[in-house]
């Protein structure tokens, strides 16, 4: 009778079970992203109670919302006033304006999207992965990111955008062989395109998908229709605002790129996410066969040239939520066959090293919530600029829509367009020197944001009032100035 061996034969067909550690080490992964999912859902709802903008773009996408709502264009020429420039296509904005400029209905709107992301992973993870474990650990990892709860809720175009893209890949990535799929897959990839003119990795993504899963032929006509769709949408976009979209969109937002910024960057998304990553890369043999995992792997890695655009200057964590949405997807399906849902034969020594990895991802990252005193404070700017003659001018625009006065500047874009010498503030300059404002709002940014003509204008002519260092601000401590004439 022959010697039984200690090694149990597996049935390729059937899943092989990872063993306890794995599994603990998942319920503890589970366990850190319950935590910080409620954190970062704490912070988006107290940022969609917040009475003015958090971050420095709000006020510009709620402010082209609100010139959409009243029939104005948001493309013009930037030597016209109000000095303003339209840095990305319409599409959110237009959503913006059905709400009426909403800041609060924008915010929702983004957090609805934050949630579509999240929704997309799991379908994905779910039905093409065969591992609910895998599908919580996706959609867990991305509602955890520290990226994703700074940005979940803000009235910004890029979470809109990227849902767009997640949803996009999800219809290609699901039902690959029919028609119907695919051209919805268009469409979707096609919107994301209007709300921001760098949003390519949702198409990339759905097109590499098709390459695998359904051929290179559906892959090149999707990619030709998708193609056609985005250049008839923009070419559309230009014919009706007389030229001014490829002007503002394209033409005017060249800004300087540094390999030091970039280091920079990436060097911050090592931190946050370098263990999603890793997850990834280590388990790589195992993901590409499975189905989920070779989607997230491919949407992953066609986020990876919007990430290198964050070595412009003022970039920012924006572009790397295509990346982080790739990266959460392939480490969540890694956690899920180490836990034992759907371990392939002979690869079971690999689970514990790859859980300890995915877990070491869940390093706490918690974020400040905005308070009902931080708010309050908001408010009281709000009420004293309310009172000052208008116009106001504001570095954070949505306070001075709050008080009553519509921008008439776009800090930061401007200063960039002077440095490249396609604008003179020397029209601003005089205003300001003729005291022109009731009031000016600026933060402790002044310097990095203004032209600088225009700050020595406002130390000569203006003069500070009052300090406010307890407002809330999601990527930063920015002390708010108020600056009235002397």
């Amino acid at each position: 009778m022959a010697k039984r061996s200690n090694r149990q034969t597996a049935d390729p067909a059937k899943p092989v079970a990872g063993g306890r550690g794995p599994r603990i080490l998942v319920f503890v992964a589970l366990i850190g992203l319950a935590l910080l999912v409620a954190n970062n859902l704490a912070v988006a709802v107290s940022v969609v109670r917040y009475p003015v903008d958090v971050n420095f773009g709000e006020g510009v996408v709620q402010a082209e919302a609100l010139r959409i709502a009243r029939g104005l264009p948001i493309y013009k020429p930037v030597d016209a006033e109000p000095w303003w420039i339209g840095t990305y296509p319409p599409l959110v904005q237009a959503i913006g304006a059905l709400g009426g400029g909403s800041l609060a209905w924008l915010r929702i709107v983004a957090l609805a999207s934050t949630l579509a992301g999240a929704l997309a992973l799991g379908m994905i993870a779910w039905r093409r992965g065969g591992s609910r474990i895998g599908a919580v650990l996706a959609s867990g990892a991305w509602l955890a990111s520290p990226y994703v709860g700074l940005w979940g809720a803000l009235a910004r175009v890029d979470l809109p955008g990227r849902a767009l893209e997640s949803l996009a890949v999800a219809a290609v990535a699901l039902w690959p062989a029919r028609r119907r799929a695919v051209a919805a897959a268009v469409v979707l990839a096609t919107l994301a395109m209007l709300c921001k003119q760098t949003m390519v990795a949702g198409g990339l993504a759905c097109a590499a998908v098709l390459w695998f899963d359904a051929g290179r032929k559906r892959a090149c006509v999707f990619l030709a229709a998708w193609t056609a769709a985005v250049a008839a949408c923009y070419l559309s976009l230009n014919w009706a605002t007389g030229g001014m979209f490829f002007d503002n969109a394209f033409g005017r937002v060249t800004r300087p790129f540094s390999p030091a910024f970039l280091f920079v960057w990436f060097r911050d998304f090592g931190v946050t996410h370098g263990a999603l990553v890793l997850a990834s890369l280590v388990s790589l043999p195992l993901l590409w066969p499975n189905g989920a995992g070779r989607v997230f792997l491919l949407a992953g890695a066609a986020g990876i040239p919007a990430a290198l655009l964050s070595g412009n200057d003022g970039a920012d964590l924006n572009y790397y939520f295509d990346l982080v949405w790739g990266a959460c997807g392939a480490a969540g399906i890694a956690g899920g066959l180490a836990a034992g849902t759907a371990w392939p034969p002979g690869r079971k020594w690999a689970a514990p090293a790859l859980v300890a990895v995915y877990a070491a991802a869940l390093l706490p990252f918690p974020l400040p919530v905005a308070t009902a005193r931080e708010a309050e404070r908001s408010r009281e700017i709000v009420a004293r600029l309310a009172v000052r003659p208008k116009p106001v001018l504001c570095e954070f625009v949505s306070y001075g829509l709050a008080a009553g006065s519509d921008p008439e500047f776009l800090p930061y874009m401007f200063t960039k367009l002077e440095e490249g010498g396609q604008w003179n503030s020397a029209p601003l300059v005089r205003r300001v020197a003729e005291k022109h404002y009731g009031a000016i709002l600026v933060t402790n940014q002044v310097a990095a944001r203004w032209p600088r003509r225009v700050v020595e204008a406002m130390t000569q002519s203006y003069e500070p009032v009052a300090e406010f260092a307890d407002t809330y601000i999601v990527d930063g401590e920015h002390t708010q100035v108020l600056l009235v004439p002397k």
